[in-house]
């Protein structure tokens, strides 16, 4: 590290607890390094490395203070891709959050990102539905592209977001997220959530 040798040395840092261990803090050290300067490099170590080789609050503690940084975000450009690494970024700090046990926390990444395979899934396994009532408009249109949602026919965004609905009624009706909520949370949207709205009354 002090010799900024890290891409030397990364490839030969072992991907599994050896008997003895290696401290926890060699691995902390290179992925907080990857955290600030290549978060792609971050992206692949995390599926290589154990969680249990490393302190996974420490290093969710560090992805989070980077996202909060002027110079990550969904507008920021990487290599002539917007959002590049606030997108890697999240989805490492989703990978941790189901590591740390926190699939909730993990669920918002997930609808951040409009990741919405992992989501559904997730929702599924975990039986965490109730969360989303903090961010409806982000469930219904995680799989509506912005560009999509701006000139998109009617019959496209309604095969698009006809899981999300058909959710959001099961949950209605078992009262986990009343409808009052979800039609709240869409009226504050505006006229982008229209749409949206109809689909879901009319399921409801």
């Amino acid at each position: 590290a002090q010799a900024d040798k890290f891409d030397e040395i990364t490839p030969y840092v072992p991907a599994t607890v050896l008997q003895p261990p290696l401290p926890s803090e060699v691995y902390e050290i290179i992925l907080g390094h990857y955290i600030v300067s290549d978060p792609p490099r971050l992206g692949k170590l995390l599926e290589q490395w154990d969680a249990d080789l490393f302190d996974v609050h420490s290093i969710i503690t560090a992805i989070e203070s980077r996202l909060r940084s002027r110079d990550v975000s969904e507008q920021s450009v990487q290599d002539g891709v917007q959002g590049r690494d606030w997108r890697i970024l999240l989805d490492a700090l989703a990978k941790l959050y189901l590591a740390n046990a926190q699939p909730r926390e993990a669920l918002r990444c997930f609808i951040l990102t409009q990741n919405s395979d992992a989501a559904m899934s997730l929702i599924r396994d975990e039986k965490i539905a109730e969360t989303l009532a903090d961010d409806i408009p982000g469930f219904l249109t995680l799989k509506v592209s912005k560009e999509q949602l701006r000139s998109a026919p009617t019959s496209e965004l309604e095969e698009s977001s006809a899981e999300p609905v058909a959710l959001l009624v099961d949950e209605a009706l078992r009262g986990s997220i009343p409808p009052v909520t979800v039609i709240e949370q869409l009226q504050e949207k505006g006229d982008s959530m229209k749409m949206f709205l109809f689909f879901y009354l009319r399921a409801l």
